[in-house]
């Protein structure tokens, strides 16, 4: 190695130690605050695993729907809680409670925006409403969950909703128009689509069926064509006169016996028409 070189090497080694000495405490420094991040991280998770697990054991261990809510209060923002919520929400509204089913649906709705349990919130949100008698409420989020997209289930029940709801304003049109969005919407094999298809084929009119245009049959006798309808302005028949047919005149024998005497014949029944002459014999 030339002296130069050597020169050049000790340089930049000079450089490297110079500059890792004015840097070192800012790379101490960076390296403390990922491991302190990693601890911190270890820690978040091992302590969300284990109040998932406390939550799901305190929630089975509860026995009456207060204390499943006080269990939900408790541990409300964990990933566990928001199932549960949903549960004591329901509870509550098959209870006929409505005041707190309401609170608890809200709750959810605020505290896990994002949730894939959403929209399931959203329902029974509307539901709850309907039953409190907000009906307008209600049918604008059943509308509202119906359009979201992309679709889940809780979609497909609220296109079922509105279609009862139009159906039940007697706007069938915009019934089956919602009811095929629930099938076009929901998932292959789905029991939703099959109760839209059921519930469609309830508000559509069956079609009216056709009368089969029967041909008349044809006189013994007679050609293939139709036989023609007797015409008003035919003459009558022959028989069909006003004047009574004239009366037949018995013909007497020419030539009666000597003796005989000769009965004239009877005269001819009165007509409205003049009887024809008949000539008669006279006896020899």
């Amino acid at each position: 190695m030339s002296l130069v070189d050597k020169l050049d090497t000790n340089l930049i080694d000079g450089d490297n130690n110079e500059l890792f000495n004015q840097y070192r405490s800012h790379l101490i420094v960076a390296a403390g605050v990922v491991v302190l991040f990693i601890i911190l991280f270890g820690y978040w998770v091992i302590r969300s695993h284990s109040q998932e697990t406390a939550a799901r054991l305190e929630f089975a261990l509860a026995k009456t729907p207060e204390e499943r809510m006080n269990v939900v209060l408790k541990y409300i923002g964990t990933r566990q809680a928001a199932p549960d919520m949903l549960l004591v929400a329901d509870e509550y509204f098959r209870d006929g409670k409505l005041e707190p089913a309401e609170k608890l649906y809200t709750g959810f709705l605020s505290t896990y925006k994002g949730h894939p349990l959403y929209n399931g919130g959203l329902l029974g949100l509307a539901f709850t409403q309907e039953a409190k008698g907000k009906n307008d409420e209600a049918f604008k989020l059943f509308k509202d969950i119906g359009a979201a997209n992309p679709p889940d289930t809780y979609t497909g029940l609220a296109l079922l909703e509105v279609a009862r709801v139009y159906k039940t304003k007697g706007e069938l049109d915009k019934a089956r128009e919602a009811l095929g969005d629930c099938m076009n919407k929901c998932a292959p094999g789905s029991y939703l689509k099959d109760l839209a298809r059921e519930r469609l084929k309830e508000i559509t009119p069956a079609a009216a069926p056709k009368t089969p245009v029967v041909a008349p049959a044809p006189t013994p006798g007679s050609t293939n064509a139709a036989p023609l309808a007797p015409s008003t302005n035919a003459a009558p028949a022959p028989a069909a006169t006003n004047a009574a047919a004239p009366a037949k005149v018995p013909v007497v024998p020419a030539t009666p016996p000597t003796n005989a005497s000769v009965t004239p014949p009877p005269a001819p029944a009165a007509t409205n028409a003049a009887a024809p002459t008949t000539a008669v014999p006279a006896g020899t």
